[in-house]
């Protein structure tokens, strides 16, 4: 097997995953976040609950800090979290070259756009 260096790359070995709220495990789905904790390896850090409003921004911003920096989102590059607003609320998706990945709720899969 091919040893999996890059978010991007281990973003996309969850395409086509089953979406569940809070899901946490490619055996059992995955939601946003989980794609993000897989993605970057980022299993020790917690994340505050549900749901990501915008009002809670610097909140979550302050939990991923040690671990991103800022940048304007146009300035995004593969393998870059990206934290997008979805009606009201926060969305993690992982940027690739001219694509996303993420975990969509309305087709309950991990899928790339």
């Amino acid at each position: 097997a091919t040893r999996v260096t890059n978010p991007y790359s281990r973003a996309q070995e969850l395409l086509g995953c089953r979406f569940r709220p809070h899901g946490r495990s490619p055996r059992t789905g995955v939601d946003c976040v989980g794609v993000a904790i897989i993605a970057y390896r980022l299993q020790q850090v917690s994340f505050p609950s549900y749901p990501f409003s915008e009002s809670r921004l610097d909140y979550l911003e302050s939990h991923l800090e040690p671990y991103f920096s800022r940048i304007d989102a146009g300035r995004a590059e593969a393998s870059d979290l990206v934290v997008s607003r979805l009606d009201r609320s926060l969305h993690f998706v992982v940027s690739g070259s001219g694509t996303f990945i993420h975990a969509d709720r309305r087709v309950l899969k991990v899928v790339e756009t």
